[in-house]
């Protein structure tokens, strides 16, 4: 069975530290939930990391369950639910900025820790970076925007940057063993591995943070607007780390490994800009566990482990889980960990602690944690909730991961989507009384795995990339419930086992599977197609091309939106097209006015029947002129051959 691809209706939605967790598109649920439940229905999201999405599906009238043990991502859900306007987090900033350090407002000061020499008219202005190249002993670029004379850009340091870096170094080991202490004390076993986190900060970006949380803890505010700042300082704990590469990019942190070049921010800057990055006037009300949202949607946050939740799961009966699939995240899982004790102390860390100890996050470890976590859930479900399981990228180690594990954990695959470049989307259903399949040899797994690529490719009629063939081969092993088949049946040993056998390139024994191009470096960088290709399928870049001019012919005027909810509607499953084709099919028959879509006066199909036929009829009357005897085959796309005298093989012309 093929699912169609949800597109979603916004780009993903940015918020301080949302680089650290799935980018999922806004309005992606719309077209999920309304057609499967009724609103007031309870949802339940049991990882956790897509908080924009819970938000999303409370709007839609759904009581949603979002369960996490991670205390930054329990904060995250309820910022993000109630952020308030603008006015209300610059007031949290102002007290903030009120109080006094060395005998001069904090503003100032922190600003001062950044002092550098406009190189233009020479006045001391706050820089609004520095930047750094990896294990270098001072920056070597400042970032400026000079008030007095407009002077902006990038300038080289000079040596009177490196004597004031250098001056305030003197009192690093004060802060850098506060941050220590906060996180794990001098008797801890992981101290060495929190030393070893800490050391993604700076010495002047650990002083300037933690001067910022020693006068945040010495405030009295009320309970929403320590809230609001206490968001304000996660964010510059994030800003203030050297994971920030030059130039920036929006790719996810993949390690604890400081780019070649990074930036250091202005952490008093990064305040500023952390107000505006919170601040929205929409909410929804979001409480926590044992409290109840209303009737109307609104979210219940459950802080604790699943297994702790299992309870609260069967007591609200929730009729779908969204399940965005957590991947290997080093960077956030062991910054989150400081980033709490910091915050909210020690205690707040609670078993998140214990990751600090692993160096390595692989593949097989996950499958066999996310394993866990599905037999933990699948027991507290009803039979036949469906699931969904959204994964932001669609790296086939990711996926390996997923489906195993899914599999291993109880659940029954239905189907899945995928958008090379985007991301891919998995239906699953609880079942009731799941039986373990037979053991299969690896040989067995390949004929599995190679019949679904054959057959993929025979419906795709073009040539399609490794990650799509992947996930075709993965999807006929979980359409046989071959995927935990592999003896001894542990996620781990099945991961290593899947892996093995899905290898590239596969082999192909009627050697119908070729490659383009020859030159490419390595199996996954191919583009593979069946030889011949099929003569009697379009292929799916045609596909796309009539179900696009259709849709515009039907309703002109749509948006980009809903474009991409047709053209994925029209080829669901593993067929869905990339983004870049639509956009190059609008850019050859459509026009752009404010967002609507129209086809273009020349390519309205009555105009293109009629440019058809006078190519055709030019084709014959230029053949006839040659002394060719001419056929014609064909209305819609007309075919002409010429049938030059004393020739065998005629000339064919295809009008499309």
């Amino acid at each position: 069975m093929n699912a169609p691809y949800l597109p979603g209706k916004t780009a993903p939605r940015e918020y301080p530290i949302s680089r650290y967790l799935p980018a999922l598109p806004g309005g992606l649920l719309d077209a999920y939930l309304p057609p499967r439940l009724q609103a007031g229905t309870w949802v339940c999201f049991p990882f956790g990391d897509a908080p924009q999405q819970a938000i999303d599906a409370a709007r839609l009238g759904y009581r949603v369950l979002v369960i996490t043990s991670n205390p930054v991502l329990a904060f995250l859900q309820e910022t993000l639910a109630s952020p308030g306007e603008n006015s209300q987090w610059m007031a949290a900033l102002a007290k903030l900025a009120a109080t006094r350090v060395a005998g001069q407002r904090l503003e100032p000061y922190l600003h001062s820790l950044y002092h550098t020499e406009c190189p233009a008219c020479g006045i001391t202005i706050p820089a609004t970076a520095f930047l750094w190249r990896r294990n270098a002993a001072a920056p070597h670029a400042r970032l400026l925007t000079c008030p007095e004379c407009g002077a902006s850009g990038l300038y080289r340091t000079t040596s009177a940057d490196t004597e004031h870096l250098q001056t305030l170094q003197r009192s690093y080991g004060l802060h850098s063993g506060r941050a220590l202490q906060r996180v794990a004390p001098l008797d801890d076993p992981l101290r060495p591995q929190a030393e070893a986190a800490i050391k993604t900060y700076l010495p002047r970006a650990l002083i300037a943070l933690f001067t910022l949380l020693n006068q945040a803890q010495r405030l009295h505010l009320p309970q929403a607007q320590e809230h609001r700042l206490h968001a304000l300082l996660l964010a510059v704990c994030d800003r203030a780390n050297t994971l920030w590469p030059h130039p920036e990019t929006n790719a996810r942190p993949r390690s604890l490994q400081t780019p070649a070049v990074f930036a250091e921010w202005n952490l008093w800057q990064a305040l500023e800009e952390a107000a505006n990055a919170w601040s929205s006037p929409q909410a929804v009300p979001c409480v926590r566990w044992p409290q109840m949202p209303p009737p109307s949607g609104g979210i219940c946050l459950y802080h604790g482990k699943l297994q702790e939740a299992a309870q609260a799961i069967r007591e609200v009966k929730p009729g779908a889980l969204i399940a965005p699939i957590p991947s290997p995240n080093a960077p956030f899982w062991k910054q989150a960990i400081l980033w709490s004790g910091w915050l909210w102390g020690r205690e707040s860390i609670g078993p998140w602690k214990g990751l600090l100890r692993r160096y390595r996050y692989t593949w097989d470890w996950h499958t066999a944690l996310l394993s866990e976590a599905w037999q933990t859930l699948i027991p507290a479900l009803r039979p036949q909730t469906p699931v969904l399981g959204l994964l932001a990228e669609d790296n086939p180690a990711y996926l390996r991961a997923a489906l195993i594990a899914a599999e291993h954990g109880g659940l029954h695959f239905e189907a899945m989507a995928l958008r090379p470049g985007e991301g891919i989307q998995i239906h699953w259903q609880t079942s009731e009384n799941a039986t373990s399949p037979p053991a299969a040899s690896p040989q067995k797994l390949q004929q599995i795995a190679r019949q679904g690529v054959l057959q993929h490719l025979q419906a795709r009629a073009e040539s399609a990339p490794w990650n799509v063939l992947h996930a075709a081969a993965l999807s006929a092993l979980a359409n046989q419930r071959a995927l935990t088949a592999p003896a001894p049946k542990t996620p781990e040993k099945c991961y290593k086992l899947i892996t093995a056998a899905l290898r590239p390139p596969f082999t192909d024994p009627q050697e119908r599977l070729r490659y383009t191009p020859q030159q490419a470096a390595t199996p996954r960088t191919r583009r593979y197609y069946l030889h011949p290709l099929p003569a009697d399928t379009l292929s799916v870049a045609d596909r796309a091309e009539m179900c696009v001019v259709q849709t515009l012919v039907r309703a002109p005027g749509c948006s980009l939106p809903d474009l991409e909810a047709a053209l994925c509607q029209s080829l669901p499953g593993l067929l869905t097209p990339e983004h870049p084709l639509l956009l190059a099919i609008l850019d050859s028959y459509a026009e752009n006015v404010e967002g609507k879509y129209r086809l273009r006066a020349e390519d309205a199909p009555q105009k293109r029947r009629a440019d058809l036929k006078e190519v055709a009829h030019s084709l014959e009357t230029i053949g006839k002129r040659m002394g060719a005897r001419v056929t014609r085959e064909g209305d819609n796309t007309p075919m002409v051959r010429w049938h030059p005298a004393g020739e065998s093989v005629p000339h064919i012309f295809y009008v499309i």
